[in-house]
């Protein structure tokens, strides 16, 4: 099977104004690593037969066409594929959700339907029976009463179903475009996914953004906002210890360099390479939330119980109470018959055979939400921490101490400016012909002669 390249390079390469793609632009744009760059814009060429291009000091150079799609999806029948899977996706989830809501709807019409069957039968044998002996009781009498407690139709029943499908007039209009109950649902009981899903991505974007910002040489300090960073102690000035800042390092190929006075610069030169003057953000450029407004500090948000409705919400939590107690008290009614070791036929009989699958969705749909509330809590403790964090590095580099200001100040004598490659300067190329490669790679090796030659007549000099 062949290996597809990740989306997040692909659509940084289809929305990337610059006709030569490099691999630090895209990793830059894409939030991924250089090698995973390097790697992708690679099997991108080879399935869409680009051109590549090698430049003077030994950088590829990238072209692709401009319907890259189109030409993707007609070399590649795994890619064509994967587009199809990804506009068939919402379609399909959103069937599921629904899905999801109409179980429900389902279980109860199934177990209260099965209920009032029994107690119709219960109250025929009941009657029979009074006719014969003039009264008497059945386990099956007198409706919900007697034995069996409180009937739980009487909170069934005085639901205001009308509520589920009312859209309100004038300014209580809801949107169309709404959550509706069959989904919100689902959304109780499982929620809505992770509200921070690409959060590798955008670390990466910012922060070689940010590096870029900065000629290529940064302190632990400009990084720790985009990191995991572990809180500052109340003496910031005594903190030694940089290992959070080693996963991006690596992923950016950076390169620590001690200074004289025992401090750590981190340099970016590959990042200092580009193809275009307009490299943007593809989160940045997306996503319109706040704190992506900010590129100076990634922060995370906190997860939500559930993005439905609160009607519906509540609606969902009651019908599911409705279910599990509609689902022990058919179960009660079974009991009576399995005793004695009745098959109950026809429609009876098909809800006494799914009677598990009836319980066990009915304690399921109450118990996840209530052990993932307990999960939320923890996790949403957990990233208020790193957010505080973040933020409170983002302070100290911003207005740091001595120590910060003399770590700076060395990080400004490691900057470089960035290096803007066009397409003159490669000397191969996968769209030239052999004459005009083995032409320039003459005239390549002529400059560079004259150039050594040069040098040397100025050093006798």
């Amino acid at each position: 099977m062949e290996k597809l390249p990740s989306k997040p390079v692909v659509d940084a390469v289809i929305e990337s104004k610059s006709e030569i793609i490099i691999a630090s632009d895209v990793a830059t744009r894409a939030g991924v690593s250089l090698s995973q760059a390097r790697k992708d814009l690679t099997t991108l060429a080879s399935l869409s037969q680009g051109d590549i291009s090698v430049s003077k000091d030994g950088e590829l150079l990238y072209e692709f066409p401009n319907n890259l799609n189109s030409v993707l999806a007609s070399n590649s029948a795994k890619y064509k594929a994967r587009q199809s899977f990804e506009k068939a996706w919402p379609v399909v989830f959103t069937g599921i959700r629904v899905g999801f809501g109409v179980a429900l709807v389902a279980s109860i019409a199934l177990v209260f339907s099965a209920i009032m069957v029994l107690q119709s039968q219960g109250e025929s044998s009941d009657d029979r029976r009074d006719n014969r002996r003039g009264g008497g009781m059945s386990p099956f009498g007198g409706g919900f009463g007697g034995m069996w407690g409180p009937s739980p139709f009487d909170f069934f029943y005085y639901r205001p179903y009308g509520s589920y499908g009312y859209y309100g007039k004038g300014n209580d209009v809801k949107d169309p475009e709404e959550m509706g109950f069959l989904e919100s649902a689902f959304s109780f009981v499982f929620g809505d996914g992770d509200p921070n899903a690409g959060l590798e991505e955008k670390r990466l974007s910012l922060a070689a953004q940010m590096i870029r910002d900065n000629k290529g040489a940064v302190t632990a300090e400009q990084l720790a906002p985009y990191c995991d960073a572990p809180d500052l102690p109340d003496d910031s000035s005594s903190y030694v210890d940089e290992s959070f800042v080693l996963p991006i390092v690596s992923q950016l190929d950076g390169m620590p360099t001690v200074t004289e006075d025992g401090d750590i610069i981190y340099t970016f030169p590959d990042l200092q390479v580009s193809a275009s003057t307009d490299i943007q953000n593809l989160f940045r450029m997306n996503e319109s939330e706040s704190e992506l407004m900010d590129p100076s500090v990634l922060q995370e948000r906190d997860y939500k119980f559930s993005v439905a409705p609160a009607t519906y919400k509540f609606f969902a939590g009651a019908l599911g109470v409705v279910n599990l107690g509609g689902v022990l008290y058919l179960g009660n009614l079974f009991n009576q018959y399995d005793l004695y070791g009745v098959r109950l036929p026809s429609f009876l009989g098909v809800a006494q055979t799914l009677y598990p699958a009836l319980v066990a969705y009915a304690v399921l749909f109450i118990s996840i939400p209530v052990a993932r509330n307990f999960w939320i809590s923890s996790q949403n403790a957990k990233i208020q921490g790193r957010n505080k964090a973040r933020r409170r590095w983002k302070e100290l580099a911003k207005s740091g101490g001595g120590t910060v200001l003399r770590k700076l100040k060395a990080a400004a004598k490691f900057a470089t400016n960035r290096k803007l490659l066009k397409g003159e300067d490669t000397i191969f190329d996968t769209n030239q012909s052999v004459d005009v490669l083995v032409e320039k790679k003459e005239k390549f090796d002529l400059d560079e002669f004259d150039k050594l030659l040069n040098d040397d007549q100025n050093t006798f000099q």
